[in-house]
C-alpha cells in the first residue's frame, strides 16, 4: 500500500518549517504531528513512511542541536512500552491525539532539559508548540 499524498506532504511541510525555523529563530517545530503521523504509520505497517518520519525527526535533530536519531528513540520507546501501559491502565486515553501528542511533548520536555539549559522562554516556546500541533492535529488530521 502506498502512501497517501496528504501524508507524503505533511512530511514535506514539516521538513521545511523546521529547516527555515532554525535559519529565522522562529520556533515552530511540528514534531507532534510528525509523532502522531509516526506512531499512526507504525500501526499500520507502512514502513516507508516510518522512514520518512525518521528522516523529519533527524532534520529537525540536526538543526537544533540534538544528538542524531535521540527523538526517533525516544518516540518508537513511547510507542512499544509508554503508551501502551498508558493506554492499558488509564480508560481516558484510549488512542487519543491529545494524549499520545501530550506524552511525546513531555518526553520532548525531559529531552530538552537535558540536552539545554532550560529556561523559560524555552518552555513557553515548547507549550506554544504543543498547543500549535494539538490545534494542526484536530483540523488537518
Amino acid at each position: 500500500m502506498a502512501l497517501s499524498f496528504k501524508v507524503i506532504i505533511v512530511f514535506i511541510l514539516i521538513s521545511i518549517i523546521n529547516i527555515l525555523s532554525a535559519t529565522h529563530m522562529f520556533p515552530v517545530m511540528l514534531m507532534g504531528i510528525n509523532f502522531y503521523l509516526f506512531s499512526r504509520l507504525l500501526d499500520n505497517n507502512k514502513y516507508y513512511g516510518v522512514l520518512m518520519s525518521v528522516v523529519v525527526f533527524t532534520i529537525f535533530e540536526i538543526n537544533h542541536g540534538f544528538p542524531l536519531l535521540s527523538i526517533s528513540l525516544v518516540s518508537l520507546i513511547l510507542y512499544s512500552i509508554i503508551l501502551p501501559y498508558f493506554m492499558t491502565n488509564v480508560s481516558i486515553l484510549n488512542r487519543s491525539k491529545v494524549a499520545s501528542i501530550s506524552i511525546f511533548y513531555l518526553s520532548l520536555f525531559i529531552l530538552l532539559a537535558l540536552v539545554y539549559e532550560m529556561n523559560f522562554i524555552l518552555f513557553i516556546q515548547l507549550i506554544l508548540n504543543f498547543l500549535f500541533d494539538i490545534f494542526i492535529g484536530f483540523v488537518i488530521l
